[in-house]
């Protein structure tokens, strides 16, 4: 009796197991038929015309005449991808579209390839551009769907390494032995708001040099002071910093490239002033 209970249970057991094996399979083979039936009724040539008439490829074409397309008309999958490509930096900004057949939607993927990463850190947006959402995309080089026309129409992903200004500007220390072309007075009570109304946080507040000519600060005020570039609203950008300066101490730097470059204390943001360099 207890091996055909235990008889019973198996074939219970095996007939239950091919039940499900079978609903899985039906299931798996429904939905097999439902892809490639989806596929089978897609106008792929159809689909390739409507991915150019997207707003982001048309931008991407007339923001760059020598673009090339690569085009993928496969069983599973139908893909448009747009490249512009600098010869003189080795720089690449590709544009991938793709279409969803679940959702029925195109899907958007733009990324900038930088070929020195040198420049990497340079990546943002170019000047006609005034928001703030965008500068996070930039640095991480690559945007999606809803934010990739945006990306293209104000990214200088080509322009990098290309010219001067898109380069990251070279100040740099002077070597040993060198002597200030300029001196820049940080004066007595500089460190106490009010001095900003008379032009009087940094002597002189504005001025002019020529590349290759190096400016020295020195500190006249009882209080320590910052040389940080940059300005008090946006904060620093990083080019250059002299650390806190303690009194009757200098710090100097010589500007080898083109530009206008803003600086302002850090303890006291009223002090600002600017540095044109011309050629």
């Amino acid at each position: 009796m207890q091996l055909q209970t235990y008889a019973k249970i198996g074939i219970c057991v095996g007939v239950g197991m091919a039940v499900i094996f079978t609903v899985i399979g039906v299931v798996g083979a429904s939905n097999q038929l439902q892809e490639n039936w989806l596929l089978l009724t897609i106008n792929k040539d159809k689909l390739m015309a409507e991915m150019k008439v997207l707003p982001s490829v048309i931008l991407f074409t007339e923001k760059y005449p020598d673009h090339y397309y690569q085009e993928n008309l496969n069983r599973h999958n139908t893909q448009l991808e747009v490249y512009a490509y600098d010869f003189d930096t080795g720089n690449t900004l590709r544009l991938n579209i793709n279409y969803d057949i679940w959702d029925e939607r195109f899907r958007e993927y733009v990324r900038c390839d930088i070929n020195d990463n040198k420049y990497r850190k340079s990546l943002g947006a170019t000047e006609e551009f005034t928001g703030g959402f965008l500068k996070v995309l930039l640095q991480e080089g690559r945007a999606e769907d809803q934010y990739a026309y945006d990306f293209i129409k104000y990214t200088n992903c080509l322009d990098i390494g290309n010219n001067d200004a898109s380069q990251e500007p070279e100040i740099v220390a002077p070597e040993y032995g060198d002597i200030p072309t300029y001196t820049i007075s940080v004066p007595q009570g500089s460190s106490v708001p009010g001095c900003e109304e008379i032009a009087h946080c940094f002597e002189p507040e504005e001025i002019t040099i020529k590349v290759g000519e190096i400016i020295e600060w020195k500190n006249y005020d009882d209080a320590m002071h910052t040389i940080t570039s940059g300005n008090p609203e946006d904060g620093p950008t990083s080019l250059f910093d002299s650390g806190l300066a303690e009194p009757d101490a200098t710090y100097a730097l010589k500007f080898n490239s083109v530009g206008k470059f803003d600086y302002f204390c850090m303890v006291h943001p009223w002090q600002t002033g600017s540095i044109t360099v011309v050629k």
